[in-house]
């Protein structure tokens, strides 16, 4: 059988149960000529349990209610120099400061953290 999302949906995607160093949840939403396909619309990462910021599609940042579109080869410090995000090409490359935790985002559909 085939299931189909019709609307739109959080989903816990990833969480450092180690260390509590980081959550990351993912939003989905209905795409495709007849909206019967699933697209990632943002990923939202908490930091340390406190701090919080969204990828948003497009290569977007929403930072503490702040959006911000990131150019290519641009970077931008978030979180008073927590989260370091650089979009190289078609992707955002984000570090997490002093954590050696690394994650990716093309700005579409995929994320890796």
């Amino acid at each position: 059988d085939r299931f189909t999302f019709k609307g739109t949906c959080p989903y816990l995607m990833a969480k450092d149960v180690r260390r509590g160093v980081f959550v990351a949840y993912a939003r989905t939403e209905p795409c495709g000529t007849d909206l019967s396909g699933v697209c990632l619309r943002s990923v939202t990462i908490y930091v340390d349990r406190i701090y919080g910021f969204s990828l948003e599609r497009g290569w977007l940042i929403n930072d503490n209610g702040k959006s911000r579109n990131v150019a290519n080869d641009d970077t931008v410090i978030l979180g008073g120099g927590a989260v370091t995000i650089t979009r190289t090409g078609k992707t955002l490359v984000g570090e997490i400061a002093n954590k050696g935790i690394m994650f990716y985002y093309d700005g579409i559909n995929y994320f890796k953290i």
